[in-house]
């Protein structure tokens, strides 16, 4: 790395970035945790215990929680399904102010082993130098903001990570511990769902089965003992929340409907300063104004073209690498659908981990979006900038997605038109 000290210069000056941003974020956790994203699910869960339905929020239950269960305000709406709030259930046998201390500690023992589990991937062995780098992994800006607002985020990397594990594993890996943790993401962001392809590309279909059951059993329980909230959610609550976030652009959406949306059409935003009570507003007006549709068509266009790519790329790959095919396909989910804010790129960690432990290129690749993710946690300074400056530049965690992505596409490609070992043998012994 001799030859190129401006990367760790880089490195260092994006890890400055996300230490200084945590630093400034340290406040939300004392004298207890805000985690004002915990805060809808914890209601959530609530209004199923009391029979009422959180879509949306119930002004009684609202009332209760604050009176009696320590609840700073109404919170977010609540954006997962009726699952994801019978699985927080157990937490409301504590007062809001313990409960989301206890979500939090939780969540930073996903991000602990996460840690752990990354950095042998990208080749470090001793537990002195894992555990020394352990700041870089919990100050990493989106996981960071996943742990300030209580985002379940964080339970989509444990996701991402145990199933590129058990996929890399072969056929022989006990699949439970993946399966079990994709429920939980399906659960609370509904998305993971298309990682189920990546058992289908490997043709592990016992496990994909298993998947499969277990989606159809946990929704379908819910379903039957909350049939009214079940079908509120799935026919009236979900639908309009999609026509929202496709026509609401918001500032922090890092789709790539949502980026084309920013930089195609006029339009005024606000967005909170240093404290999540200050407003910023800001309009950006555009020479140009793209139809919703055009927008939608543009995006899905280069997802096409993306998705060729990647797909080439798996199959001349020939299964040398799943989980590099399954860091690339999270990666891919993240640019399909609208409302992907920043904290959802916590699962990209385990990319950059693969992409650094292949040095060379590939580790050059790995810094640069490690500095594209630290940029992406300033946007609301950059949305302060004016034409075009602003736009582009609060697109910078989809370059970091598209960096980490192609890089891996890179990679697998070559990896595929290497000679296997044994082809390798018989070459020398020829």
């Amino acid at each position: 790395m001799r030859e190129h000290r401006w990367l760790w210069w880089l490195f260092f000056a994006a890890a400055a970035i996300n230490l200084g941003t945590a630093a400034l974020r340290l406040h939300s956790f004392f004298p207890t945790p805000q985690a004002v994203d915990f805060a809808s699910y914890y209601a959530g869960a609530w209004s199923l215990r009391l029979g009422a339905s959180p879509y949306p929020w119930s002004d009684e239950v609202m009332r209760l929680l604050i009176r009696d269960q320590g609840l700073g305000g109404v919170p977010p709406i609540l954006n997962s399904p009726p699952l994801w709030a019978w699985l927080l259930v157990p937490f409301t046998a504590l007062p809001f102010p313990a409960a989301a201390t206890v979500w939090v500690l939780c969540l930073l023992a996903v991000v602990a082993f996460c840690h752990a589990r990354i950095m042998r991937d990208a080749g470090y062995r001793g537990a002195v130098g894992i555990w020394l780098a352990f700041p870089i992994t919990l100050t990493f800006g989106p996981v960071f903001l996943s742990l300030t607002l209580g985002q379940s985020s964080v339970l989509l990397l444990w996701s991402t990570v145990l199933l590129a594990a058990a996929l890399k594993r072969g056929p022989a890996a006990r699949p439970w511990p993946a399966l079990l943790s994709w429920i939980v993401a399906v659960a609370s962001k509904l998305y993971p769902g298309l990682w189920l392809a990546s058992l289908l590309m490997f043709r592990r279909w016992i496990a994909a089965a298993l998947a499969l059951a277990l989606v159809c059993a946990t929704f379908g329980a819910v379903a039957l003992l909350e049939p009214e909230t079940n079908a509120r959610y799935w026919s009236d609550f979900l639908p309009g929340q999609s026509r929202h976030f496709t026509t609401a652009v918001g500032i922090d959406d890092q789709s790539l409907a949502g980026f084309v949306g920013r930089v195609g059409t006029s339009q005024t935003y606000v967005f909170p300063g240093l404290s999540l009570q200050d407003r910023h507003e800001t309009t950006w007006a555009w020479p140009w104004n793209l139809s919703a549709t055009s927008v939608l068509n543009t995006a899905a266009a280069v997802q096409l073209l993306l998705g060729a790519v990647l797909l080439g790329a798996w199959v001349r790959n020939r299964g040398r690498d799943p989980d590099a095919v399954v860091y690339c396909l999270v990666l891919f989910s993240l640019l399909l659908l609208p409302h992907m804010d920043r904290y959802n790129h916590a699962v990209a960690l385990p990319a950059i981990g693969f992409l650094w432990g292949r040095q060379g290129s590939y580790r050059q690749l790995a810094v640069l979006a490690f500095a594209l993710f630290g940029l992406s946690r300033l946007n609301h300074l950059w949305a302060l900038l004016p034409l075009p400056a602003g736009p582009l530049a609060s697109g910078f965690g989809l370059y970091a997605v598209l960096t980490l992505m192609l890089g891996l596409a890179v990679y697998l490609w070559r990896a595929g038109a290497a000679p296997t070992p044994s082809a390798a043998r018989s070459s020398a012994g020829g």
